[in-house]
């Protein structure tokens, strides 16, 4: 038999994860439309040039990781 968990770098599973995302079903939806609301402004400063970004102290590539995680991920 086959496990439908995955290994995850810092030691948690997805399933695990995702499994306590869905406990709390309000919490969850806050916590995803928080999430939607942070990638827009992700997506707005990537549109900064990169010297505009050395500016407010942020770096591209550390914004795109960011916007790479799950949604269910803080």
């Amino acid at each position: 038999m086959t496990s439908m968990t995955h290994s995850h770098p810092n030691g948690n599973s997805q399933l695990t994860e995702m499994s306590a995302f869905l406990r709390h079903p309000i919490a969850s939806a806050a916590h995803v439309a928080l999430r939607f609301k942070e990638r827009r402004e992700m997506n707005r400063l990537l549109s900064f040039p990169d010297y505009l970004l050395k500016d407010i102290g942020l770096q591209r590539n550390d914004i795109q990781r960011k916007a790479l995680q799950a949604l269910w991920r803080d």
